[in-house]
């Protein structure tokens, strides 16, 4: 959904692989069909003939989420380099923002790794994706730009641990109940059935870790703190910790 400006059908691979990764699987797949003695194509070849061959199989980029706070700093380091104190100013705090996110970075990756060596730990995090309108055409023509398109929201849910697994949701915009949009009962609704089926395979695990954004109509507010204390009234987990 990310290639609206490409022109032609275009097939993309999962943003994991790469050119390396298919020649790797090439290599293996050729010698189990062939003698070993036979001589492969080399990485530049094979390159050279994806390009000339099938241009329209490329790789899907990893989506990421623009700081607006870092946004800020970039745009002010570029106004400010006349004025070499209020530079080094401003250079200070943006390296301080910096390492700030890098230890909430260090934080959640601690979170992942300590729930893939402790069994009696669950860690997740959960998000709402941006919605996706259908029907989707990169040969999109004019007059459809002007007409509402059929709304998609999608919600997931991923556990981290030996083995990974997530959950995702797929709501159509008029299966929302009347009233009811994306906030935190919604939310919750989705979350509490992932976890259900998250315990079924690991009932020894009694601590979760949570790990979500910092939205206040969904995550941070009465309405969620009262569940995650419900969860541990109910017996499901006797500690809980939430990460915003």
């Amino acid at each position: 959904m990310r290639h609206q400006n490409d022109n032609g059908n275009f097939i993309y691979l999962p943003c994991g692989e790469n050119f390396t990764s298919i020649y790797n699987k090439y290599k293996i797949n050729f010698y189990i069909e062939h003698d070993e003695n036979e001589k492969i194509m080399s990485y530049i070849t094979f390159k050279r003939l994806w390009y000339s061959t099938v241009p329209n199989i490329k790789f899907q980029l990893p989506g990421s989420d623009l700081c607006e706070v870092c946004e800020d700093f970039r745009k002010q380091i570029q106004t400010s380099k006349n004025n070499y104190d209020e530079f080094i100013i401003i250079k200070t705090e943006y390296e301080e923002h910096q390492n700030n996110a890098d230890l909430e970075r260090n934080h959640y990756n601690n979170n992942i790794r300590n729930s893939k060596i402790d069994k009696s730990t669950i860690h997740i995090c959960y998000d709402w994706a941006q919605h996706i309108s259908i029907p989707y055409s990169p040969q999109q023509v004019g007059s459809i730009y002007f007409k509402s398109a059929y709304a998609i929201h999608l919600f997931g849910i991923c556990k981290t641990g030996e083995e990974n697994q997530q959950i995702n949701f797929i709501i159509a915009e008029d299966e929302f109940p009347k009233g009811v949009g994306k906030g935190a009962n919604t939310t919750l609704n989705m979350v509490y059935q992932a976890i259900k089926k998250f315990i079924e395979n690991n009932p020894e695990a009694k601590n979760l870790q949570i790990t979500c954004d910092n939205c206040g109509a969904q995550n941070k507010n009465n309405l969620s703190l009262f569940f995650w204390s419900w969860l541990c009234m109910m017996g499901y987990f006797d500690n809980i910790t939430i990460n915003l």
